[in-house]
């Protein structure tokens, strides 16, 4: 979540919404599509994110309806964009039966 010490050393609002990316694993589809330590994510899926617990019912939701890629919209700096992340799901029916 932002804290007031990130809140203040990158210079923002006090009223900014959205969640800081501390950590992104190498190689991941997040890291593949763009995302940095650093970057604010203020939506998932055109949904606003306020803090942790936003971000867990956005994932419950992904998790529940998975779709085929994530829109991310950032902050990186003084900008904005959107980040796409494909998603990679199991389908059990498919491999059902396979060895």
């Amino acid at each position: 979540e932002l804290t007031q010490d990130i809140i203040l050393a990158k210079q923002l609002d006090w009223e900014t919404e959205g969640v800081w990316v501390s950590k992104v694993e190498r190689a991941s589809w997040v890291d593949v599509a763009g995302l940095h330590v650093g970057d604010l994510i203020l939506q998932i899926n055109d949904m606003s994110l306020n803090n942790l617990e936003s971000v867990r019912e956005r994932f419950q939701d992904i998790e529940k309806n998975q779709p085929d890629y994530l829109s991310l919209f950032i902050r990186r700096n003084t900008g904005t964009q959107y980040l796409f992340v494909k998603t990679n799901f199991d389908d059990n029916d498919e491999s059902e039966g396979v060895n």
